[in-house]
């Protein structure tokens, strides 16, 4: 598939919370999007300001899950509790980044509070130790983040032909600092602080098209609105959101490119002679 975008982003610096698991990082494929998610490399590096020698260290989990939406439009459409967006850089400027594909981080104002993200989580996916330090008399020097000691995916994900770590849209992957419990939440310190990166690629979804035609009394009508809404079913309508707003062109006609093994439904609605019109389209159609 072609690849449309190749994305790289790094958090603010993220506090522990001397509590129990953190979810502090996450990167998530929109139910509106129209691509893939492909995540190819990441780290987490920790600066261990106490230290620690009569407790386990620290560890990273990735998980599967889906993050909760904010509530609200606008300005409340960059964060939720306890987290905020995080802006994506480019290695080519020419790319532009898919607007659903978001990456969350725990908000902490560089590193001088403490949060947690909302999000649902999976199965864990990959699990890694992080470091210590057992004494304040020397410093430790990380190694290289991405293939080195503190990379939070595992190797195989080089291989770009036969190991994907796939994102669909409506998916997500967060990543969760782990103390073990509550009862040891002194393995995350609010002293500990974290700096996590990705490198992750956005690529061609497969779609089918659907298409019709907007007419009042026979006659095609341009300029009207079609909306197209798009489900996971076509009876309890999971995950439903609105596709696209597409406007009539001669003769009435329109079209929208659905995602794969999605139902698809549209209807018009359209403004002339001082009457506004609402028409129903045809049943969910889905190519699945």
């Amino acid at each position: 598939m072609a690849v449309l975008f190749t994305g790289i982003a790094s958090t603010q610096r993220i506090s522990g919370t001397g509590l129990g698991n953190q979810n502090c990082f996450a990167i998530e494929n929109g139910l509106g999007s129209n691509r893939l998610v492909r995540v190819r490399a990441g780290s987490a590096v920790m600066d261990p300001s106490a230290f620690a020698t009569a407790i386990a260290k620290p560890s990273i989990t990735m998980y599967r899950g889906s993050m909760t939406e904010p509530a609200g439009t606008g300005a409340k459409a960059s964060k939720q509790d306890g987290a905020i967006l995080i802006r994506k850089g480019s290695f080519d400027q020419t790319q532009t980044s898919e607007d659903y594909v978001r990456l969350w981080c725990a908000f902490s104002p560089d590193g001088l509070g403490i949060s947690n993200l909302t999000a649902t989580l999976a199965a864990p996916s990959w699990h890694k130790f992080n470091q210590r330090m057992h004494d304040l008399t020397g410093q430790i020097m990380t190694a290289d983040p991405v293939d080195g000691d503190y990379a939070f995916l595992p190797r195989i994900v080089d291989d770009l032909t036969n190991f994907n770590l796939t994102l669909y849209p409506g998916e997500a992957f967060v990543w969760a600092i782990e103390p073990g419990s509550a009862a040891t939440a002194a393995n995350n310190p609010l002293t500990n602080q974290w700096l996590l990166n990705l490198v992750w690629t956005e690529e061609t979804l497969n779609t089918y098209t659907i298409s019709g035609n907007v007419k009042l009394a026979s006659v095609g009508v341009v300029g009207a609105e079609v909306i197209v809404v798009v489900a996971d079913d076509n009876t309890t309508l999971a995950n439903a959101f609105i596709h696209s707003v597409n406007t009539t062109t001669a003769g009435g006609a329109w079209s929208a490119a659905i995602p794969n093994n999605k139902y698809a439904y549209a209807y018009a609605q359209n403004f002339t002679g001082g009457i506004y019109y609402t028409s129903p389209g045809a049943p969910f159609v889905a190519n699945v």
